[in-house]
């Protein structure tokens, strides 16, 4: 998602915030969405079947905003072709300077393209939720309830995945504990018998090896 600051008139973005309900009043922009509550917020009111709010928590910690931006790019804002990158998203959860501005710039041209029926826009989502039909265009008309089908199959599947890994981690991290033990075992026997042929080889142990 790139847009050139000159293109972005600031006072009709901070307007168009404001004509939205969000619980956090508006004071610093920069340090408000820097955990992206508000904008989850705003997002909700135009793509309600794609966000949902309690997925984001208000957080002063970076890592968690740069967690909910994560969320938010992963679930809601790739999904209507307006993807951020990832050093985006750190200097959002940074609260950087005039990066904000162009995200709400680019959103709120997505949400008035929709509004007015362009449907060449990229995005796939019908805004008011009201619809039965998600559309895309160039592919045949695919029902709703079909699609959430096909997104909750693909998160389990991304979760499922996850625990594998999570699991093949944790054979892996075992089977090297039993190596470093094995190695460390081997050790031990080979000290053990190196001791033992010491004592074996001394002039006492060869006179009463003689005695009998």
């Amino acid at each position: 998602m790139e847009t050139q600051k000159a293109a972005i008139d600031y006072e009709e973005i901070f307007r168009w915030v404001d004509g939205h309900n969000i619980t956090r009043q508006k004071r610093n922009v920069h340090r408000d969405f820097s955990d992206a509550v508000p904008l989850a917020e705003i997002l909700k009111q135009h793509f309600p079947k794609l966000v949902e709010l309690h997925n984001y928590t208000p957080t002063n910690s970076y890592s968690n905003k740069l967690a909910n931006w994560d969320t938010l790019n992963r679930k809601v804002l790739s999904k209507i072709r307006l993807p951020l990158s990832r050093e985006v998203m750190e200097q959002l959860a940074r609260s950087k300077q005039g990066v904000i501005e162009g995200v709400l710039h680019d959103i709120k041209l997505k949400v008035e393209s929709k509004g007015a029926g362009d449907q060449n826009n990229g995005s796939y989502y019908d805004l008011s939720g009201s619809q039965e039909n998600v559309r895309r265009k160039g592919y045949k008309t695919l029902p709703i309830s079909e699609f959430e089908k096909l997104e909750k199959d693909l998160l389990e599947r991304d979760e499922t995945i996850q625990i594998l890994k999570q699991k093949l981690e944790h054979s892996e991290n075992l089977l090297k504990i039993k190596e470093e033990r094995i190695n460390d075992l081997n050790t031990q026997l080979e000290n053990m018998t190196e001791t033992d042929l010491k004592c074996s080889a001394s002039p006492r142990t060869r006179f009463f090896a003689r005695m009998f």
